[in-house]
């Protein structure tokens, strides 16, 4: 079993995600109402509100049709299109966004999310990149760009990962520390990874995931296989009763056989 394969991904729910975004959407529509802007209102209040991403798309392409040239109108309706399962033609918008105004926040954040989704993590990161550069401390903007980092083993994920663990939002979290020792693991740093993996068994000691990745950093890149049957018994007695650890355990139960 790798390590990634163990990754316990401190993942953002799109809806937050969206949350966010939506959030800095209205902040961003002024004073000044107009047509568009009313409906544009309208289809965040269906979306943040109401969760009718059918009913926001309507409200959304109602705008653009007012005012084709509205960015913000056109962000919205991507986000609507990226919800009903049309990532490809959101890509597409929100790539006309930024065509037109590269340092648009909310297009380099979506379209990064969206790419990220669809595991395009090279993609993904140029524009998490942008987004992070021109506003470095959104946290919404950090995680992701962090996660990315992290899949392509980027050479900024341990300053990124180390940044996000300075908020207070993650300060003293178990994940992050979790992520640093998977990504040290990986890149050959061993004595970090083991410092970080401690760090993270530290703060949550019945963390499946983390005493799995405990068990496999001793197992695999270690050596030390008294130190990962440890391990590895103490992930099957924190999942015994827990269906979604099945597989894990199956391939945890077939290796102790053979320790």
């Amino acid at each position: 079993m790798s390590m990634k394969k163990a990754h316990y991904y401190f993942f953002i729910t799109a809806a937050v995600v969206y949350f966010s975004v939506l959030t800095l959407l209205l902040s961003g529509c002024g004073k000044e109402i107009k047509d568009p802007y009313t409906l544009l209102k309208m289809s965040v209040d269906q979306a943040l509100e109401k969760s009718n991403w059918q009913k926001s798309r309507e409200l959304a392409e109602e705008a653009l049709k007012l005012d084709p040239e509205n960015n913000d109108a056109l962000i919205m309706y991507s986000l609507t299109l990226d919800q009903n399962g049309e990532q490809a033609e959101a890509v597409k918008k929100l790539r006309k966004v930024i065509k037109s105004d590269p340092d648009n926040f909310l297009a380099q954040l979506s379209i990064g999310r969206i790419l990220y989704s669809m595991h395009d993590f090279e993609g993904a990161y140029e524009y998490l990149s942008n987004a992070y550069n021109l506003k470095p401390d959104n946290l919404f903007a950090l995680v992701i760009f962090s996660q990315c980092s992290l899949k392509l083993l980027a050479q900024n994920t341990d300053e990124l990962l180390k940044k996000l663990s300075s908020t207070e939002t993650y300060a003293d979290k178990p994940v992050v520390y979790n992520e640093l020792g998977v990504y040290y693991a990986e890149t050959g740093n061993l004595k970090a990874a083991i410092r970080n993996f401690v760090d993270a068994y530290k703060l949550s000691p019945k963390k499946p995931v983390i005493v799995l990745n405990l068990a496999i950093l001793c197992d695999n890149y270690m050596r030390q296989y008294e130190k990962a049957g440890f391990f590895y018994r103490k992930f099957i007695e924190l999942t015994n009763n827990n269906p979604a650890y099945n597989k894990q355990r199956e391939i945890v139960n077939k290796r102790l056989r053979t320790i």
